[in-house]
């Protein structure tokens, strides 16, 4: 997949949303399987500097993929996390126990794509920032105290969009709130990135 990835994300760039859309769902359908941590640093990278917005939303695209579909480490202390965060991550990891190591996602692989996630919240394209919204939600939700570290990592160098994050976390319920819809009620809907925060979330 690692070598493939070059060539899937030249069907990003396309501009016939047919070709690009077979493109994506395609790549949706590889990544549950195809678990290969080395494609999560070329997305990251390409989410970053890729000149093409659609390059980019569709990296975004990916890495979402990537915390919804594949497995926790077992390896992970499953207590800790229960006392840090959301339960779900340690049920999470309890059921896939059975799963190889290099197959699953560290703490540390989740945190470089919230990371890469975080920097594409003030992507200066409204799609991208979308997407990117998308992730980051299922990074609160997923890997709660992973989402913490990332929000106090300097990443989001906005800092009235950084306080406005965590408010609205402190008034989620982690599971089922949604930290950018409570961001629309505190603050109204230019308070991430400039767009629409419900836009594609």
């Amino acid at each position: 997949l690692k070598d493939l990835l070059p060539t899937i994300l030249q069907l990003s760039a396309q501009t016939v949303k047919t070709i690009r859309s077979y493109g994506t769902s395609m790549t949706l359908d590889i990544i549950p399987k195809c678990r290969v941590k080395s494609c999560i640093v070329i997305l990251g990278e390409r989410l970053r500097s890729d000149k093409n917005r659609t390059v980019r939303e569709d990296c975004a695209i990916y890495l979402r993929c990537v915390l919804e579909t594949w497995p926790c480490d077992p390896n992970e202390d499953i207590e800790t996390l229960r006392n840090e965060g959301d339960s779900s991550i340690a049920n999470n990891i309890e059921v896939q126990s059975n799963e190889r190591k290099e197959e699953c996602i560290s703490r540390e692989v989740a945190k470089q794509i919230g990371i890469a996630l975080a920097r594409a919240l003030s992507d200066p394209a409204q799609p991208v920032r979308a997407e990117a919204k998308k992730g980051f939600q299922v990074l609160f939700q997923r890997y709660r105290p992973v989402w913490a570290e990332v929000m106090n990592a300097g990443v989001i160098r906005d800092v009235r969009l950084r306080k406005n994050l965590l408010d609205a976390a402190s008034r989620s319920d982690g599971v089922n709130g949604n930290i950018f819809e409570d961001l629309v009620s505190m603050c109204g809907d230019d308070s991430v990135g400039g767009g629409s925060v419900r836009s594609g979330v």
